[in-house]
């Protein structure tokens, strides 16, 4: 149905509101308060839509896909707050923030004890649409579908990479032809610790970006590009 343009204000007042709240731990009282006063902001939003349209998109698609397809189904908001997580990557929108936000509260600390199976996680992307058939959400397009489950193995490349730079923290971490599977040319396999790259007209990385597009990056990314060799 139509989105309710006061019920859009609502939900995205609720998130807004809470993930610029400072806290130092979660059990702050302001933390605590601003925490549930968001969620009744987004019942509210969802009582004058008459659904759950304004709180409610891929990410708990999948979460419901998990539920019927997972052989071990975690908490609601466990499967819902990962899901949100790879959601705006898929639509580049405010990702750092849920990061944040995320890492901040020890939700991603939390996840990683869990060993969740990212296979059921691929299922349960196609599943999404299904779900919901009647409503679209980016999961009801091929081209996002395949974009999410490509995000799922790029974080476990991203994770490696990051393992390895602690354990090895004077070592060149190389990206080659991979990184073409990776977002934006492998920027945030650099970010999470790669320092070096083979680059150019080559036969393992003709699928990547130019040597030109590739200083620009990281010169954007505050990193020095200059040979150390003489011209």
């Amino acid at each position: 149905g139509e989105m309710n343009d006061v019920a859009v204000m609502i939900a995205k007042k609720a998130v807004n509101s809470f993930v610029r709240t400072p806290f130092k731990t979660i059990k702050d009282d302001l933390f605590l308060k601003e925490l549930l006063d968001s969620l009744a902001m987004s019942g509210i939003a969802n009582e004058i839509a008459g659904s759950s349209l304004p709180t409610s998109g891929s990410e708990h698609l999948i979460s419901h896909a998990l539920d019927k397809g997972s052989t071990r189904p975690q908490l609601h908001g466990i499967q819902v707050g990962v899901a949100t997580y790879l959601m705006s990557l898929v639509q580049d929108h405010r990702y750092q923030r849920v990061r944040t936000i995320f890492t901040d509260t020890g939700f991603f600390d939390y996840v990683e004890t869990l060993d969740l199976d990212i296979e059921e996680y691929r299922k349960a992307i196609d599943l999404a649409p299904s779900m919901k058939p009647f409503r679209h959400t980016y999961l009801h397009e091929e081209i996002y579908r395949e974009q999410a489950k490509a995000l799922l193995t790029e974080d476990e490349i991203l994770r490696t990479i990051a393992i390895f730079r602690y354990i090895n923290p004077e070592a060149n971490i190389r990206l080659a032809a991979g990184r073409a599977l990776l977002k934006n040319d492998g920027e945030e396999a650099f970010r999470a610790g790669a320092s070096a790259t083979i680059t150019g007209n080559m036969l393992t990385t003709v699928a990547c970006a130019t040597i030109r597009s590739d200083r620009e990056m990281l010169k954007k990314m505050g990193r020095n590009v200059e040979p150390d060799y003489p011209r």
